[in-house]
């Protein structure tokens, strides 16, 4: 009988919206086969403490992970420069390791990035069978434009071959938030895509994305984009057609920085009603002051005037959208 492990991996950097994730990921699928963990690189021990504290109350297992995990020293610090000019967060290469890092009786995986929010039942990804050798997750929004006869579309293009993907394999190519997979694919793809970040850090500019891409040539299914629903997608109107269960925020700002359209203070409640409870740990909230408010504010609002300007581009999109709908396996 299978047992199921929903799996989020963080650093301290990312710790405080990966426990909401974690905490609307173990009430979206309560089953008694299914357990959710967060397993934290590198965390503070009085931090780890306080973290375990809550967690455990809402049957969520916090697993201490040493950067020791990586290996040497010297591939450590390959990886602090990896990430030296990059927002994003060391942590959530652990992923690549989850084989080592859960306990031996579960055999499959549900992964998810820590920006997410869950909207209903996770109960049909967790159990979507998944054959031995593949994975399943959802197209990258990039690949609804990535044949456009544009100089951006291009350099994507360029980037895709690098990665080992013919044009014919350029529309395959995944966002590695949500992925559905079973444990022993995943020592394998784990392990080549780690060799291979390590081997060709130029070729990984979305980091390890870029590496899972480059392991799982050939082997991804389709996963509904309702299981990793792009935020920015609320310009296209698309959320009432797709009906997503979980909401990416795939880049910044993201909801616990403020109420930035196309999403407002209900996504951003979450994070508040944390450090309501536990107001200790306000400090680890990373919410933008005014300055950064009202140029993300402008921003946002200049990215939805763009849209709505490029009517074609908005219909084409949406309509790939539906048509790879089709296609999605769960």
């Amino acid at each position: 009988m299978s047992r199921y492990a929903i799996c989020l991996v963080t650093d301290q950097k990312y710790m405080l919206p990966t426990v909401i994730a974690a905490t609307q990921a173990r009430t979206a699928c309560p089953g008694d086969d299914v357990d959710v963990f967060i397993f934290a690189v590198g965390m503070k021990a009085a931090l780890s403490d306080r973290y375990t504290e809550i967690l455990s109350q809402k049957n969520i297992k916090l697993v201490l992970a040493d950067r020791d995990l990586f290996g040497s020293d010297s591939t450590n610090n390959f990886i602090d420069q990896f990430f030296s000019t990059s927002a994003l967060s060391f942590g959530a290469l652990g992923r690549l390791f989850l084989d080592q890092l859960l306990p031996p009786e579960y055999d499959q995986i549900l992964y998810l990035d820590g920006d997410i929010q869950i909207d209903g039942s996770l109960d049909e990804l967790v159990r979507a069978e998944v054959p031995e050798g593949r994975l399943l997750a959802a197209a990258d929004p990039k690949v609804f434009w990535i044949n456009d006869d544009s100089p951006v579309a291009a350099k994507e293009r360029t980037y895709m071959a690098g990665l080992g993907l013919s044009p014919g394999d350029f529309t395959g190519y995944f966002n590695s938030g949500i992925l559905r997979v079973g444990r022993a694919s995943w020592r394998e793809i784990g392990r080549t895509a780690w060799e291979f970040l390590r081997d060709s850090p130029d070729l990984c500019i979305c980091h390890d994305q870029s590496a899972l891409n480059f392991a799982s040539r050939g082997r991804r299914l389709p996963m509904s984009m309702k299981w990793n629903f792009p935020a920015y997608w609320n310009f296209y109107g698309l959320a009432s057609r797709v009906k997503p269960r979980i909401t990416h925020f795939m880049s910044r700002p993201k909801p616990w920085n403020g109420a930035f359209p196309p999403w407002g203070r209900a996504q951003q409640k979450p994070y508040l009603d944390f450090i309501e409870a536990h107001p200790d740990l306000a400090s680890e909230l990373d919410a933008f002051g005014l300055k950064l408010t009202v140029r993300y504010n402008l921003q946002q609002r200049a990215k939805w005037l763009d849209e709505m300007a490029h009517v074609s581009r908005r219909r084409s999109v949406s309509s790939q959208v539906l048509d790879y709908e089709k296609t999605a396996l769960v």
